[in-house]
């Protein structure tokens, strides 16, 4: 099936339909919801109502029904003068109070989707409708509960799940103190089970329906994704920010273990995403910046960034290309050569590579006879990727999407991905994916700058927004448990100045290694679970910054020319944090044809063709792709014999 085909199945699986329960009173809002019922509260100028259409249209809704009753007039009022296309709206009105089950039931007749998706009205979640629909259906529910992680339970009553995913027990409101799961308001409930809800007479979802259902096809999906209710002047207080929030949000809990003891040790201040590369016109407008900082789990002991981007800012149009540099090419041929050598890899097995970018990863597994698929969220690079041949979903990868993979083609003999698990926010969705397009003895191979080596080499220029998690490998070991794989061989390569190579399957596939003991033990003698390593390392970027400055400005006051050699990701870190601008580098010498003519984010150095540079060169080049010095260095062997100086910023600023 090709990619465009793939695709248009995906649009089928996810809900067409809708029911959004919105007969709420809010008594508990007075005075701001007194001429209106409680979906219909204004929210950054829009009813709250308005948001949560908007939010499940975007992913493929294209019809709801609005449970009203309590001033109904001003629900349909409103939508029938604001009237979204691609939107039909219908009506179900409940003459008396019928509960939110009541309600349903009374909606039924206009809906014709099994299983129904139905939402609260006065709740929102940012549940991925067609991988939770993707989910129910492969646990055969009956009805399943998109579930959300909070500090505190005892506003909401707390769900208690068992290993399978399977509702036990739900805990009253009251009854939960702490942090928790609980009902995120939104759901898929079978046709049989809405058509037993009685008729005629108030029925309680949460009270009666859900709690009859508890310990049988009653199902708890994690969504662990942003959660926002309007129950009580407190939380509606909030909502403004929560959907104004510019396309950020900050971490509160950690992403693998859920808990929330983190500790900033790190600030880079606040910067630009590092490839957001700019066009000359835009160099006056406002450029989106936001903190760059790292936190650590005391828990777990990931180290993660205290904020999340947009994933639709950073990648939808992506600038960088792994086959740029021969470094990266040759490795992944020999990645590819070793994995398939390794595991005695039949020809024409399946390999689907997550993050795939332009397909060079994926080109060495074809040269040696493999079936392909990559999946990637950047439209250009995957499009680059398909007119190349290499067939490319132009997606995120998650449980929907290898749903539909294994269903076309297959389960997958080797899962990688390269330069990519750092960049992932929802890791359950990911991991959750991962397990089902395996096949029972395959491998998920991840290769990701490691945390260790950045904390040896100083390498803080590897921290940007894309980056949001930093691994070593015990933090990896405890997720992957989760989801009944095991890492059973680790190994480490140099590439991108040091990286960690994990060996994953499902729990049993392969015998473990000695290899995971070993660096488990090394991590812990290096004292990489404590905090104390992480604070020196901060100590040590500030010292780095105030020594490359120094280079720099004495260079600059002996009247040398110094322009940046290349315009990685990496770099645009380090430029930022230090200051560095066009008072310094003249420009930015870069063979990327995707960069070239553009401006870099932040400080706006103009970028030029690498061969156009070297017809008149500067004194010194600022090497920002440091990580691939001896390739580059041997590449301009001539202008180095010519008097030509390379300036490596990274672990010591030096002079070559």
């Amino acid at each position: 099936m090709s990619s465009e085909a793939v695709r248009e199945t995906r649009k089928l699986q996810v809900p067409s339909q809708a029911i959004i329960l919105a007969g709420g009173r809010g008594t508990r809002l007075l005075p701001k919801v007194n001429d209106r019922p409680k979906p219909m509260a204004e929210v950054g100028g829009r009813p709250f109502l308005e948001w949560l259409t908007s939010g499940i249209q975007q992913q493929g809704v294209r019809e709801v029904v609005l449970c009203v009753s309590h001033m109904s007039h001003s629900i349909r009022e409103y939508f029938d003068e604001n009237a979204k296309p691609g939107l039909e709206i219908k009506y179900s009105e409940d003459r008396e109070p019928l509960g939110t089950a009541g309600a349903i039931r009374n909606a039924l007749d206009l809906i014709d989707a099994d299983p129904v998706l139905v939402l609260n009205g006065d709740s929102y979640c940012e549940v991925d409708l067609a991988s939770f629909l993707a989910w129910h259906q492969s646990h055969g529910a009956e009805a399943s509960l998109a579930l959300t992680y909070v500090e505190d339970t005892s506003r909401y009553g707390r769900v208690q799940v068992n290993g399978e995913g399977r509702i036990e027990r739900f805990d009253e409101k009251g009854e939960a103190v702490g942090p928790g799961w609980i009902n995120a308001g939104v759901y898929l409930l079978s046709q049989r089970l809405v058509s037993s809800i009685p008729e005629g007479r108030p029925v309680s979802l949460e009270f009666e329906v859900f709690p009859k259902w508890a310990g049988k096809r009653l199902f708890g999906y994690h969504s662990g994704r942003r959660f926002l209710d309007i129950g009580t002047p407190e939380s509606y207080a909030r909502a403004r920010a929560f959907f104004l929030s510019d396309g950020v949000k900050t971490v509160e809990r950690c992403r693998i273990c859920k808990q929330p003891r983190l500790t900033k040790f790190l600030s880079l201040g606040e910067q630009p995403h590092c490839n957001s590369f700019l066009r000359a016109e835009q160099l006056k407008e406002p450029e989106p910046c936001w903190p760059l900082d790292l936190l650590y789990c005391g828990n777990c002991h990931l180290v993660q960034l205290s904020c999340v981007v947009d994933p639709q800012i950073m990648f939808r149009n992506y600038v960088y290309v792994s086959g740029t540099t021969r470094t990266l090419t040759a490795h992944f041929q020999h990645s590819a050569a070793d994995l398939v050598e390794r595991f005695q890899v039949a020809t024409g097995s399946l390999v689907v590579d997550i993050g795939s970018n332009d397909g060079t990863f994926l080109r060495a597994f074809q040269n040696l006879g493999m079936r392909t698929v990559g999946v990637d969220p950047a439209t250009n690079v995957a499009k680059i990727a398909n007119e190349s041949g290499i067939e490319t979903i132009n997606d995120y990868f998650g449980l929907r999407v290898a749903q539909e993979i294994r269903q076309e083609k297959g389960p997958a003999q080797i899962v990688t991905a390269a330069g990519v698990f750092f960049h992932i926010d929802d890791m359950d969705d990911v991991c959750a994916g991962v397990s089902h397009l395996l096949d029972n003895r395959g491998v998920f191979h991840v290769q990701a700058i490691y945390l260790g080596r950045m904390l040896e080499q100083t390498s803080f220029d590897n921290i940007y927004h894309e980056h949001v998690s930093y691994y070593t490998l015990r933090p990896l070991v405890h997720l992957f448990e989760r989801f009944d794989m095991s890492v059973f061989h680790v190994a480490h390569s140099e590439i991108h100045g040091g990286s960690l190579l994990l060996y994953v399957c499902r729990r049993g596939g392969h015998p473990i290694q000695n290899s995971v003991a070993k660096l488990l033990a090394e991590e812990h003698e290096w004292g990489w679970d404590s905090l104390v390593p992480y604070q020196e390392f901060a100590r040590r970027v500030e010292k780095l910054r105030r020594d490359l400055i120094e280079l720099l400005e004495d260079l600059r006051s002996k009247g040398k020319r110094i322009a940046a050699y290349g315009a990685p990701a990496k770099g645009n870190t380090l430029l930022n944090y230090c200051k560095i601008g066009t008072s310094i580098l003249t420009y930015a010498a870069e063979k990327n044809p995707l960069k070239i003519g553009l401006y870099t984010p932040g400080m706006h150095i103009p970028v030029i063709d690498e061969e156009e540079a070297m017809k008149n060169p500067p004194d010194c080049f600022l090497l920002l792709p440091w990580n691939f010095k001896n390739e580059l260095l041997q590449k301009n062997k001539l202008y180095r014999e010519r008097g030509g100086k390379f300036i490596i910023p990274i672990p010591t600023p030096h002079i070559v």
